[in-house]
């Protein structure tokens, strides 16, 4: 009975462990780190678009941000800046002053060897440097889906790097029903927003309808008078 009591109890811990490590919000796993964000003490919000560059999206979010006077942040999937077209919108991303980040197509590269994390750093850097023609120091990594481990914080610790979430329940196109209620509901201060402009080859949410439903977003921001700022701003 003791012997069956100790491995339920160690199941249990596991589980808990690889919950804690998965789940799409700031955990009690992440209060052992120092280095992640997942809000910011702000009036601000904070909208950030993953798995970019995206050809069909990328250009017109950027122009509604530009043209309603926002700022946002920007994680980059490396594989997915293909040829010339993708690297003018990285150079496009950089020069109107939003901020670059990195992000990962696979939730498993947290279990990467911590060689094998800093490889993946090192090579972004060097790869948005000869994009943008300047020495690119990266800052902020999204890991895909949220998914993180003890080896992830503590590779991305020693390259000084922030491990970049977002607030509770703010992922509105996630799925597209509703996507603009969603959203209204996670303008609140300091929130960090996460949509995505990416090309979502494998993914359940539809850029096209980010797209129709962006231009309402901002005419939102506009309407309560906040802003977006990229992380690197408050």
């Amino acid at each position: 009975m003791i012997g069956e009591s100790i491995i339920i109890i160690g199941l249990i811990i596991i589980f808990i462990s690889i919950l804690g490590y998965t789940l799409p919000f700031k955990t009690f796993f992440d209060l052992l780190y120092k280095n992640s964000i997942w809000h910011k003490h702000s009036k601000n919000i904070y909208l950030t678009f993953d798995d970019g560059p995206n050809k069909k999206i990328t250009n017109f979010i950027l122009n509604k941000l530009r043209k309603n006077n926002h700022k946002a942040t920007f994680f980059i999937i490396p594989e997915f800046i293909k040829d010339r077209e993708d690297s003018e919108i990285i150079k496009k991303i950089f020069q109107e002053n939003h901020t670059i980040g990195l992000h990962t197509k696979s939730r498993w590269f947290c279990f990467k060897n911590p060689k094998k994390i800093r490889d993946y750093i090192n090579s972004f850097e060097k790869q948005i440097s000869l994009i943008i023609e300047i020495n690119f120091k990266l800052k902020y990594f999204r890991p895909a889906s949220g998914w993180r481990s003890q080896r992830l914080y503590n590779a991305l610790k020693n390259s000084n790097l922030i491990l970049v979430g977002w607030s509770p329940f703010c992922w509105p196109d996630r799925y597209t029903n509703d996507m603009l209620t969603k959203f209204k509901k996670c303008i609140k201060q300091g929130n960090i927003i996460v949509l995505h402009d990416g090309r979502a080859e494998k993914y359940r949410a539809n850029r096209i309808k980010l797209k129709q439903v962006f231009p309402k977003l901002m005419k939102e921001l506009k309407n309560r008078n906040i802003k977006s700022k990229s992380l690197d701003n408050n």
